[in-house]
């Protein structure tokens, strides 16, 4: 069942959760701000393509765009800087921004970059006993 906003739930600008307890899918990368307001003009043009989601009544959160993604090289605290000039371009004053980096590689990585970085930590453990 979809959370929807209530016009009766203040959200505090100044809360977030410990996105780890969030229910949204780890696979993803996302951004996420305190609020409940999925019409967010400012935070649809930061997030553009993707869509505003809501979780836990007052977490507004997007998967980072492909754009946002390559600009930054997947870094949380660059994605994170990226946003939040976004953000503060669209008028925002006041927020606490969460930032969830993928485990995953991200898409287009070469496969046997993951093999050879396992490989090499492989190696490495080995040669230190």
């Amino acid at each position: 069942m979809a959370i929807h906003p209530s016009p009766s739930i203040a959200c505090d600008p100044d809360a977030l959760p410990d996105l780890d307890w969030v229910p949204i899918p780890k696979s993803l990368t996302y951004v996420a701000i305190a609020g409940n307001d999925t019409n967010d003009v400012a935070m649809a043009s930061c997030c553009r393509p993707s869509s505003i989601n809501l979780v836990e009544r007052c977490v507004k959160w997007c998967e980072v765009p492909q754009r946002v993604l390559s600009q930054t090289g997947g870094s949380a605290t660059e994605i994170g800087h990226a946003f939040g000039t976004c953000l503060n371009a669209g008028g925002y004053r006041q927020y606490i921004l969460g930032v969830h980096v993928s485990a995953a590689p991200p898409s287009g990585a070469a496969p046997w970059a993951v093999v050879g970085l396992f490989i090499w930590l492989s190696m490495a453990v080995l040669l230190r006993v």
